[in-house]
């Protein structure tokens, strides 16, 4: 039946994608230019409401490189921001993010299970209101807030959740999960606190079983049930907290941080029983774990490098257990991780960022433990050329102790201030029980353009966000 549906609608889904993608390119910079026009009209006395807006129009495809050669990624995304200032200290941010993909109409590759979660969807990024007097800043409603400053992993970005059902291949902006919560900055001179309150519990995403970037597990020895996952309960109980205090001292950019809450992904807890048919038989529970973090970032200027440091330790963090005698099946020890790197202003406006990462499961329970996959990571991350204010090429490159690679060059071409195309390739090699190596053989070549349109900035494909983002003070 599916076979059938595909064959009927793919000449259909395709000539609409590239009908209705066209339009929009063709169409959106006639509506942007009164939208810039506009932004300015209210400001000029200052007593009346204005209102600034700008959004995101982006055609992503993907043709794997391994067998079968077909196509993965076919989507279509659009993404709208409006700020309203009013002429007092309030502030309102509503910003909206939806995207189609046709490649699960296209294809019979995928179980209805992926098609549900990766085919289409529609969601609330950003609703919040903003109060500014001073040195006072408070945001309440749906928001992202970034703690961290490293590329390529998350150590001290602990705050949201993530949406890893593309791995961690798309912008971190778009990965980060909003939530519903409550954040506060104070600034006196070179130094900052800023406080969060997060009622909103929820998971980081992980992509269905069957899906290109899903999750790579061993086949279990012994029968396995697996239950709902549960989720903590909302009460005033869990909220989650967190404290950030920073500040710039002889050209050091500090910061300490500490966050209580619940791990972003469930915990396998377990339970063996033996039915009466005779054997053993696992069943898997996944569920809710409180977890504290604390660390801090470190960086300072001097010359053409920056330098760079990230501290992250989690206590009391679930783990996997090692054997099958654990009666929960997890095992529970702290989570050291630490960041050291630098990013390089290099001729000809070229740019490199390096980076090594280490984690590690500490105390005595760290033996009985599954440690977690590519502790020790080289991490490489610049832009390694640009002609004409154009052309660029790029090149992200991760490289495991363990032996496992993701490599990514990129190039790109910029047609105008706010539409970009780039093509590239993402490469991963090593063991299947690897932390990058789970997915050699989902290599694969894309194709992107990116249509920044309104009060973007032309920065890189996706355009900004509202996050609340560690900055010099």
């Amino acid at each position: 039946m599916k076979e059938e549906r595909c064959r009927d609608r793919a000449l259909r889904c395709t000539l609409a994608t590239a009908l209705g993608f066209a339009t929009a390119l063709l169409l959106w910079p006639a509506v942007a230019v009164p939208a810039r026009a506009e932004q300015r009209a209210p400001g000029e006395h200052g007593r009346r409401w204005s209102i600034e807006w700008d959004g995101t129009l982006r055609g992503e495809v993907a043709v794997r490189t391994d067998r079968p050669r077909v196509l993965s990624k076919e989507r279509n995304l659009i993404r709208l921001r409006a700020v309203a200032a009013g002429p007092g200290p309030l502030a309102v941010t509503v910003a909206v993010r939806g995207f189609y993909d046709a490649v699960y109409d296209l294809t019979d590759r995928y179980p209805e299970e992926v098609e549900h979660a990766l085919g289409s969807e529609g969601t609330l990024r950003e609703a919040f209101l903003e109060w500014s007097r001073g040195a006072l800043s408070i945001r309440v409603g749906k928001q992202q807030v970034v703690w961290g400053e490293a590329f390529g992993r998350f150590l001290t970005d602990i705050v949201v959740p993530k949406d890893l059902r593309e791995f961690l291949l798309p912008d971190f902006e778009y990965i980060r999960i909003p939530l519903w919560m409550a954040e506060g900055t104070w600034t006196r001179g070179d130094a900052a606190i800023e406080a969060v309150l997060v009622p909103d519990l929820r998971y980081s995403l992980v992509a269905p079983l069957g899906a290109d970037f899903a999750p790579r597990f061993e086949e279990p020895a012994t029968p396995l049930i697996v239950e709902p996952t549960r989720k903590p309960p909302r009460t005033w109980r869990t909220i989650e907290s967190g404290l950030r205090l920073s500040w710039i001292r002889s050209g050091w950019e500090v910061s300490a941080l500490a966050f209580s809450g619940f791990d972003d992904l469930p915990v396998p807890f377990r339970r063996i029983e033996s039915p009466p048919g005779g054997g053993t038989l696992v069943v898997v529970m996944p569920g809710p774990a409180r977890l504290t973090t604390v660390g801090g970032t470190v960086s300072k200027g001097r010359g053409r490098a920056i330098y760079r440091g990230e501290l992250a330790c989690d206590f009391g963090r679930w783990f996997p257990a090692r054997s099958l005698t654990e009666e929960s099946g997890v095992v529970r020890a702290d989570f050291l991780g630490v960041i050291a790197g630098v990013d390089l202003a290099l001729p000809r406006r070229s740019t490199l960022g390096i980076q090594i990462l280490h984690q590690e499961a500490i105390g005595s329970s760290a033996g009985r433990l599954v440690g977690p996959s590519g502790p020790t990571v080289l991490m490489l991350r610049g832009l390694l050329w640009e002609a004409r204010g154009r052309w660029s090429a790029g090149l992200e490159a991760h490289f495991g102790l363990d032996g496992d690679s993701m490599i990514r060059p990129r190039v790109g071409y910029r047609f105008t201030d706010g539409l970009q195309a780039d093509v590239g390739l993402d490469l991963f090699a090593g063991r299947p029980e690897s932390f990058y190596g789970q997915f050699d053989g989902e290599d694969r070549f894309y194709v992107t353009i990116s249509y920044l349109f309104g009060a973007a900035s032309p920065g890189a494909p996706g355009g900004g966000d509202s996050a609340r983002r560690p900055s010099p003070r």
